[in-house]
C-alpha cells in the first residue's frame, strides 16, 4: 500500500510539472517576437514533444511498480561475463579526392617454419653391366717341374726326328736338330743336377766323322767332357773317339 501511495504522489508531482511547462511555453509565445521560418518549426516541435512526456510518466510509474515488487524478492549478486575487447580491426582509409584506393592496413604475416630439410639418401652407384670377355684358354702357369717335363718330351721328340733325318739322309737338318738338343739337355742337366745324354754327343761325332770334319768331332766331344757326364762304357767310348780324332787331324795335318 505504501509503495502505490508513493508512486501516485509521484504521478502527481510529475504531471504537476508538465503543467507548469505548458504555461510557461505559452507565455514566451505570446511574448516572443515571430521569428524566421525555422525557429517557429522548432517552437512548433516543442509541443509534440511535451505530448511524449505523459507517456514517459507513465513507463517510470511502471518501471517503480516493478522496482518494488524486485525490491521485496531476495537480490542475487550476479558477476558480469567479462567479455574480451575486440581489436579494432583496420579500417580502409576513405578514397581521396584524387581517386587513389585506400590501402588495407599491412597486416604483419608470421613467417613460417623452414620445413626441416629431409636428409637425402644416398643413392647406391649403377654398376654398369661387364661386357663378356671373349672367352680364352688360360694358360696354366709354368713351374719348374713342368718346365723340365715339357724339355725332356721337346727332348724325346727331337731324338725321334734326328732318326727319321739319318734315314733320309738329311745330315744338315739332322746336325742343326742335334745341336739344339745339345743345348736341350744341358740346361736340364743344370736345373735337375742330374748327368748330360751322351746320345746327341756321339751323332754328332759320327756325322763329323763320316764328312772327315774331324775339328768339329774334336770339339764337341771336348764339349762333352766338360759337363756332367754319367759313369759307364758309353762316357768311355766317347773318351776313346776324342783321342783317335785328335790323331787323324794330326795325320791330316
Amino acid at each position: 500500500m505504501h509503495i502505490l501511495i508513493i508512486a501516485i504522489l509521484v504521478g502527481a508531482a510529475v504531471v504537476a510539472v508538465v503543467t507548469s511547462n505548458r504555461n510557461k511555453g505559452a507565455a514566451r509565445a505570446s511574448t516572443a517576437k515571430p521569428a524566421a521560418a525555422p525557429a517557429a518549426k522548432k517552437k512548433a516541435e516543442k509541443p509534440a514533444k511535451a505530448k511524449k512526456a505523459p507517456a514517459k510518466a507513465k513507463k517510470a510509474k511502471t518501471t517503480k511498480v516493478k522496482a518494488a515488487k524486485k525490491a521485496k524478492a531476495p537480490k542475487v549478486k550476479t558477476t558480469p561475463a567479462k567479455t574480451k575487447k575486440k581489436s579494432p580491426a583496420a579500417k580502409p582509409k576513405a578514397k581521396s579526392a584524387g581517386g587513389a584506393k585506400p590501402r588495407a592496413a599491412a597486416t604483419a604475416k608470421p613467417k613460417s617454419a623452414a620445413p626441416a630439410k629431409a636428409k637425402a639418401k644416398p643413392v647406391a652407384p649403377v654398376k654398369a653391366k661387364a661386357k663378356p670377355r671373349a672367352a680364352t684358354s688360360a694358360k696354366p702357369k709354368s713351374t719348374p717341374a713342368s718346365k723340365e717335363s715339357d724339355e725332356k718330351s721337346t727332348y724325346a721328340d727331337g731324338v725321334a726326328k734326328v732318326k727319321k733325318l739319318t734315314r733320309a739322309k738329311k745330315t744338315s737338318d739332322a746336325v742343326k736338330l742335334l745341336t739344339e738338343l745339345v743345348g736341350i739337355t744341358e740346361v736340364v742337366s743344370k736345373k735337375s743336377g742330374n748327368s748330360v745324354d751322351p746320345w746327341c754327343y756321339e751323332q754328332l761325332a759320327v756325322i763329323h766323322r763320316n764328312s772327315k770334319d774331324y775339328a768339329s768331332e774334336i770339339a764337341i766331344l771336348e764339349r762333352y767332357g766338360r759337363q756332367h757326364i754319367p759313369a759307364g762304357p758309353a762316357s768311355t767310348k766317347l773318351a776313346q773317339r776324342l783321342s783317335a780324332a785328335r790323331t787323324l787331324q794330326k795325320q791330316k795335318g
